[in-house]
């Protein structure tokens, strides 16, 4: 079971003394939570990076939805404050299916991610102190327990930290703020040891190269900053086609994937917009651009065209997962357009092409959810039109 676009909400239940986790899923097709084993997809929400003057110049909420989505993240960060952090000092994720006990464990502790991008936001919109405390004591809890590894699928569920250091960082005292900094480090340096340049590019490529961003912004680390940069246009030249198809498409026969490489690049994009690079529109050497491969779904997106996922992938884990049962790596499915929104929405903060098409597509999908009507609230606060 999947939300529509990734986002996972996890349902903690007692089996047989096991902690298993339900996905609760907004797809009007999907079975009552319970009648199917348990999967797990954890992403975290979309990170969007406001500087600092935007930090101090959030609008005011007016939209209806916008009050709304306010309404129900500081909601969230009331019944964040009750609940303890809950580290651990490895995570295991990346290459278990995802229906292994150690992955819908690991999902538990996850939770605290969330809650930490909750408690950061609900703290930007309402300056409550006690959010801000709440959100430096998961931090500081996990900077006391995690152990970073260098695993980029596994690390990129933390991204969150960096930011509500961000935040935060200027009104903390020396301790936790030394220990969190050296640890926001060792992150960001074990993803630069473990770059490999000649692995090609994919979405977790893109993903380390963020971590590695994030650790430079957030450590005020040139140097970080500045791998960061250099690695972008190759990233770019390797993974993105001119025709708007992307390498993780041709592996894996997937717009779940492709999707999955546009995504982090728009993250990417608004944490590095201050240093004068357009990385929506970029075109490296073979033409390629985060742009054109968004553009590639519009059909999909619109309903003009279908596409089987998974028919043609050319990896084997994927065949894994299925095999594992996970329904949603089933070789045939139709791709979900719903997985399009969050990408859209960032972009169409800098494209003028797409307010219309996510007006008219929003028009004929089931009510956004949650965690999108969330998204709007967030990206309305940013006030560069370019990335």
């Amino acid at each position: 079971m999947r939300l529509g676009f990734n986002m996972v909400k996890l349902i903690l239940i007692l089996l047989a003394g096991t902690v298993g986790v339900l996905l609760s899923c907004h797809s009007p097709n999907e079975k009552e939570p319970g009648s199917e084993p348990a999967f797990l997809e954890y992403n975290n929400p979309p990170l969007v990076w406001l500087n600092d003057k935007e930090r101090s110049h959030i609008p005011p909420v007016v939209d209806p939805q916008h009050m709304q989505a306010l309404n129900d993240l500081v909601e969230e960060a009331k019944e964040a404050l009750l609940l303890p952090p809950n580290p651990v000092d490895t995570l295991f994720y990346e290459g278990l299916v995802s229906n292994h006990p150690k992955r819908l464990q690991t999902g538990v502790h996850l939770q605290d991610m969330a809650r930490l991008h909750t408690l950061t936001w609900a703290f930007l919109f309402t300056r409550k102190p006690s959010y801000g405390e709440k959100a430096i004591e998961i931090v500081s809890a996990w900077a006391g327990v995690y152990r970073p590894t260098g695993n980029d699928v596994n690390e990129n569920k933390l991204d969150i930290c960096f930011y509500a250091y961000e935040v935060f960082k200027d009104g903390l005292p020396s301790n936790p703020k030394e220990k969190i900094a050296a640890w926001l480090k060792e992150i960001a340096r074990k993803q630069k040891e473990q770059w490999d340049p000649a692995s090609g590019s994919s979405n977790r490529h893109i993903k380390r190269i963020k971590l590695i961003a994030m650790g430079g912004t957030v450590l005020e680390d040139d140097s970080l900053v500045a791998f960061a940069q250099s690695r972008i246009g190759p990233l770019l030249e390797k993974g993105f086609y001119a025709d708007g198809t992307t390498r993780d498409l041709e592996r894996r026969d997937a717009l779940h994937y492709h999707m999955e490489s546009i995504f982090p690049f728009l993250e990417l994009a608004i944490i590095m917009r201050n240093t004068g690079i357009d990385l929506y529109t970029y075109q490296p050497g073979q033409g390629g651009s985060v742009q054109k491969s968004l553009a590639y779904v519009f059909p999909y997106v619109k309903g003009e065209k279908e596409h089987k996922e998974w028919v043609h992938t050319k990896i084997e884990f994927d065949k894994k997962r299925w095999e594992a049962g996970d329904p949603f790596y089933r070789p045939g499915k139709i791709w979900d357009r719903a997985e399009a929104l969050p990408s859209l929405i960032i972009a169409a903060r800098w494209d003028e092409a797409i307010p219309p098409l996510l007006e008219d597509v929003v028009q004929e999908l089931p009510p956004l959810d949650r965690e999108l009507r969330r998204l709007q609230l967030q990206v309305n606060c940013l006030t560069s039109n370019q990335p």
